[in-house]
């Protein structure tokens, strides 16, 4: 999905009106167990971790310039069947390295 779509959908869902979002969520976990909420429920519980806001950065704003170095390397290596373990093998200072690893962030 890019950019532009992401931006649409978020100036949509803002002008939709929170009574007409309810809906059953079913979640599953590793245990086995299902858990079923209200949407209304999740939209708090996601709210209140602050998830929002960290989706509109990372999806809304552009990438920092680090970010996508790294992702490049990581794409490089991956074509080439080095990942992860070439990471360390690259000619960077250790703490570049654990950048690319995701060691770091």
């Amino acid at each position: 999905m890019g950019a532009k779509t992401t931006r649409d959908m978020a100036r949509t869902l803002q002008k939709i009106p929170m009574g007409e979002l309810e809906f059953s969520l079913m979640n599953f976990d590793p245990g086995g167990f299902t858990i079923t909420s209200n949407s209304h429920d999740f939209i708090r519980s996601v709210s209140e971790r602050g998830i929002v806001s960290r989706l509109m950065s990372r999806y809304l704003e552009p990438s920092e310039l680090r970010h996508l170095c790294r992702l490049a390397i990581r794409d490089a290596l991956n074509r080439n069947w080095n990942l992860p373990f070439g990471v360390f093998s690259l000619p960077l200072p250790n703490v570049l390295q654990r950048y690319a690893n995701l060691s770091e962030d």
